[in-house]
Order: C-alpha cells, then structure tokens, then sequence
C-alpha cells in the first residue's frame, strides 16, 4: 500500500523505519534479527516499518511478485516511498538504514537513532546490537548515538 508517512507515525507510539530493497543482499542479512526485534517490542507500542525509496522498484504500478512475496511474509507495514519524501526528509543514501522516531505534539518527528542493526554487515557477528539498545533507550525517552560507517547498497535513482 502506498502511503505517507502521517499515517504510520502517531505520538503513541515509536517507529522503526528500515529502508530496504529486496534486490540489496544486505537487507537479507537482517531480516531476521528485525523480525525478531519487531516480535520482543510488539508489547512495547513499537511500530516497524519496511520503507522502498528504490526509484526502479517503486516506478511499477503493481508489487512485482518478489516484492509481494517478502511484504506477504511480515507482520510489519511496507511502505513504498514513490516520491521519495522520506529519503530526502532523513537524508538517506544507503538501503539499510534504520531511523528510530516519535512523533511529538507541536514538534514534529523526533529522532532518537539513525544507524544499522548492528556492527557487523556479516549479521552472525556482531557484538553490539545497536537497533535492540536504541529501542530500549528511545522508549525511555533517550536518544542513541554511535559512530559508524552504513553499509547497505545506495538507494537506486533511476
């Protein structure tokens, strides 16, 4: 379903936009670590959001049946970003990408995180689960900060 954003963020709740593409093997990798997440935090009021601001795959008018086939297995929204608004809006470059935000009354979009899952591209190594800490921190009001390089394949222009 296309949409925007408005009607995925309320201040009720905390969101976790995952900006993917199902032609990026780096989204693969994650894939289960986010499910996993999306299952602990359900309890919580934490929203997770699959965003696609891929030019090529957001220019069909029906989901190609890969596309429907990923979005048919999750328990998440899929939000298709044909404009391409919420790339611009975070200043996103990489699929991958993860923002953890809120909306506040009066304020607009909080963000309390921007950063990957994990350190680690090769998913079964990591040792600092910084989406899972960034979670936590943001349901208590706190933002996450980390230094780190994005890996993820660049978001498609054409």
């Amino acid at each position: 379903k296309t949409s925007n954003l408005s009607n995925f963020i309320d201040s009720n709740k905390l969101s976790v936009l995952i900006f993917h593409s199902i032609s990026c093997p780096f989204n693969n990798i994650y894939d289960q670590k986010i499910d996993l997440l999306n299952l602990a935090y359900q309890k919580d009021s934490v929203r997770f959001i699959y965003v696609n601001s891929n030019k090529f795959e957001n220019n069909i008018k029906t989901p190609n049946e890969e596309l429907f086939t990923f979005i048919s297995t999750k328990s998440t929204s899929y939000l298709l970003d044909r404009k391409r608004e919420l790339k611009k809006l975070f200043k996103i470059k990489k699929n991958g990408s993860i923002i953890v935000c809120k909306q506040e009354k009066l304020k607009g979009i909080k963000i309390f995180y921007e950063g990957p899952v994990d350190d680690s591209p090769q998913s079964e190594n990591a040792s600092n689960m910084f989406l899972n800490t960034a979670i936590k921190n943001a349901l208590v009001d706190q933002s996450t900060n980390i230094d780190f390089i994005q890996t993820g394949c660049r978001i498609t222009n054409h």
